[in-house]
C-alpha cells in the first residue's frame, strides 16, 4: 500500500470559509469563518479523533493522453485501478466517523512528491467541475462517493500555462497542504507534468452552527502520463484492459478479484453481554464507532465484475485459523453458526449491521458446534476439525476473528469461484 494515501498527522488545520465557497462553486454554505481555535464541542472532538477519509478505489496507475507538444492541453480520463472490460470503477472514497453529517469534497490535482504542492493539471467532468477542482456534496445519509466522468485537463508545458493554472488554484485559495504557491516562480525543474496525484479534500458540516470543519486531506497513489517508467506501485501492475474515456489509448489495471475489510470490528465490552439460555448473545460494532455515530464490519469486493456469496463465520485468534465453536447470527440469513449473504451492488461494499455473535458457554458445547459446522463444510482455511477433540488446549473462547469467504458467481456459467478468505483483527472479550 502506499504510504500517502493514509492521514496525515502535520497538516495544519484549516477551514471552509463562505467565501472560498462561492469562488469554488459551493453554493450551498452561508456563513461566517470558523474561528481558529473553535471551543471544544463534539465536532471538534470528531474532526482530531475519529472522522477520517479513506481511498477505497485507487485511480489507474498509467495514463496515456496522446498529447503532442503543439497542442494546449489534452483531456485524460480517470478509471479505478481494478476497472475491467466488462467491470468499471472509478476512483471512489470513503468517510468514517461522519456522524450523519453532510459534507463537501473538493478534489484536485497534487504533485507527487511531498511536500504535496498545488499541480497545474486541472480536474474536468461533466458536472460540479470549475477552476481545475472538482465540488461534490455528499448528504447526510451517503459515506461512499465514486468519482465517475473524472478527467484530466493536462498543462502544456510551457511555464506560463503553468503559472496561469496555478494563479486559478490559489485564487480560490485550493491549497490542500498549504505549501504555497512559490514553486510556479521555477516551475520547469520544480514540476514533473508526467506524474501527480489526486487529493481529496472534505469538509464536514457541523449539526451544531452549520459550518464545515477540514478533516485531513488525503492524497492517491501516484498517477504517471505517457511514462511506463515512472513509479507504479506493485499492486498495480497486472494485465491491461480497455478504459472508456476521450482518448482510446488510455490504459487501466486489474488484478485477482480480492476481499478488503473496510472497517474492522471492535473489541466486545462486558456490558454488551446479555444471557440467552446458555450461551451470550453480543453484537458486534466497528471499531470507530461512537454514542453518536455507529458504524459496522464493513468488506467490499474489489475486482469482482460480477455478484458474489459472502459466508462469515468465527475462527481461531492465531495461525492456521481454525473454526472457532463461537456462532455468527444476525437477523437475516444466518444459521448453523454462519452467515451467508449475496453482494450485487454497484460498490460491491456490504456493512453487517446486525452481526451477533452467540458465545459457546461451556467447553462440552464445543465439540457440538464444531461438529455443525464440519457438517456444512464451512472450514475456511482446510485445517479440519480435530482440535475439537482436545479444545481446552487449542482454543481460546475469550478471542476469535471473524473470517469473510467469498465466491464469486462466473458470468454466463452459474458457477461460483472461492476468493482466498480474509480475517479480521482479533475480536476479545
Amino acid at each position: 500500500m502506499d504510504p500517502y494515501d493514509n492521514n496525515h498527522s502535520d497538516i495544519d488545520d484549516n477551514r471552509l470559509d463562505a467565501k472560498v465557497c462561492d469562488k469554488i462553486g459551493i453554493d450551498l454554505i452561508k456563513n461566517d469563518t470558523v474561528s481558529p481555535s473553535p471551543p471544544a464541542s463534539s465536532d471538534a472532538k470528531l474532526t482530531k479523533t475519529n472522522a477520517f477519509v479513506k481511498i477505497i478505489e485507487q485511480p489507474t496507475a498509467v495514463i496515456s493522453a496522446g498529447f503532442q507538444q503543439s497542442q494546449r492541453t489534452a483531456k485524460i480520463s480517470i478509471c479505478g485501478v481494478h476497472s475491467t472490460s466488462e467491470h468499471k470503477t472509478y476512483p471512489t472514497i470513503r468517510l468514517f466517523g461522519s456522524g450523519g453529517r453532510a459534507a463537501v469534497v473538493v478534489v484536485s490535482c497534487v504533485t507527487k512528491s511531498r511536500p504535496f504542492r498545488p499541480h497545474p493539471h486541472n480536474v474536468v467532468g461533466r458536472e460540479n467541475c470549475k477552476r481545475g477542482i472538482r465540488t461534490v456534496l455528499m448528504d447526510s445519509e451517503s459515506t461512499t462517493e465514486s468519482f465517475q466522468n473524472l478527467e484530466i485537463r493536462q498543462c502544456a508545458s510551457r511555464e506560463e500555462d503553468i503559472r496561469d493554472a496555478l494563479k486559478v488554484r490559489e485564487a480560490i485559495r485550493v491549497d490542500p497542504f498549504r505549501t504555497g504557491f512559490s514553486h510556479r516562480d521555477y516551475s520547469a525543474t520544480s514540476i514533473d507534468l508526467d506524474t501527480f496525484r489526486l487529493c481529496f479534500q472534505v469538509f464536514l458540516r457541523s449539526s451544531t452552527n452549520g459550518k464545515f470543519i477540514t478533516l485531513e486531506p488525503v492524497v492517491s497513489d501516484v498517477i504517471c502520463i505517457n511514462n511506463t517508467n515512472c513509479y507504479v506501485p506493485k499492486r498495480h501492475t497486472a494485465k491491461m484492459f480497455d478504459c472508456p474515456s476521450s482518448s482510446s489509448d488510455d490504459q487501466k489495471f486489474t488484478k485477482k478479484p480480492y476481499i478488503e475489510i473496510l472497517e474492522q470490528p471492535a473489541a466486545i465490552h462486558s456490558d454488551r453481554l446479555y444471557a440467552r439460555e446458555s450461551v451470550s448473545a453480543v453484537k458486534i460494532v466497528g471499531v470507530h464507532s461512537t454514542a453518536e455515530n455507529q458504524t459496522y464490519p464493513t468488506i467490499r469486493l474489489v475486482g469482482s465484475g460480477s455478484k458474489a456469496v459472502v459466508v462469515v463465520s468465527c475462527v481461531t485468534k492465531s495461525r492456521p485459523f481454525r473454526p472457532h465453536p463461537h456462532n455468527v447470527v444476525g437477523r437475516e440469513n444466518c444459521k448453523k453458526g454462519v452467515c451467508t449473504i449475496v453482494i450485487d451492488n454497484e460498490s460491491m461494499a456490504q456493512s453487517f449491521r446486525h452481526l451477533e455473535i452467540l458465545q459457546c458457554a461451556k467447553r462440552e458445547d464445543i465439540y457440538d458446534a464444531l461438529k455443525i459446522r464440519e457438517e456444512i463444510r464451512v472450514d475456511p482455511f482446510r485445517t479440519g476439525f480435530s482440535h475439537g477433540n482436545n479444545p481446552t488446549t487449542i482454543i481460546n473462547l475469550n478471542e476469535f476473528r471473524l473470517c469473510f469467504q467469498g465466491f464469486l458467481k462466473i458470468p454466463n456459467e452459474g458457477k461460483f469461484v472461492a476468493l482466498t478468505p480474509v480475517v479480521s483483527d482479533p475480536i476479545y472479550y
